[in-house]
């Protein structure tokens, strides 16, 4: 139990995604010493669990970029003759590069994508197309 007042510090390595965290402190290794400056101890995995977590991280991170691809692709679909589609494109150009990167890491690393890809097709396009559908008809 924690006092009151108390303070609890928590530090997570960036890119580690939440969904990974109980697997990965179920399968530490008692802690370490910290490679990195300020951090007094790491816990370090053992090579399945890093081949787990890593698999994990890069399915995930994939997923999410993909689906931001296709919300992307939904914006413009509607606003992509807008003023603001220029700048929809901007950014959704970034994201095609990020989804790029993650496409080559899934090759690389031979992760399995989501089983869910053919979901986020279809959401993501709906998530980025409906909401400006639904006020500019009630705009108009």
């Amino acid at each position: 139990m924690a006092m009151a007042g108390a303070r609890v510090r928590v530090r997570v390595r960036v890119g580690v995604s939440a969904l990974c965290l109980p697997s990965l402190l179920r399968n530490a290794r008692p802690l370490q010493p910290s490679p990195w400056p300020g951090l007094t101890a790491v816990r370090a995995l053992s090579g399945s669990a890093e081949r787990t977590m890593l698999d994990r991280i890069i399915r995930v991170d994939h997923a999410g970029e993909y689906g931001a691809n296709r919300i992307y692709a939904g914006q413009m679909a509607v606003l992509g003759r807008s003023p603001v589609g220029p700048i929809i494109q901007q950014m959704w150009d970034q994201e095609k590069e990020h989804l790029e990167k993650f496409n080559e890491l899934i090759v690389d690393h031979r992760v399995r994508p989501t089983l869910l890809m053919p979901f986020w097709n279809v959401a993501g396009f709906v998530l980025g197309k409906h909401p400006y559908v639904f006020k500019i008809s009630i705009l108009n």
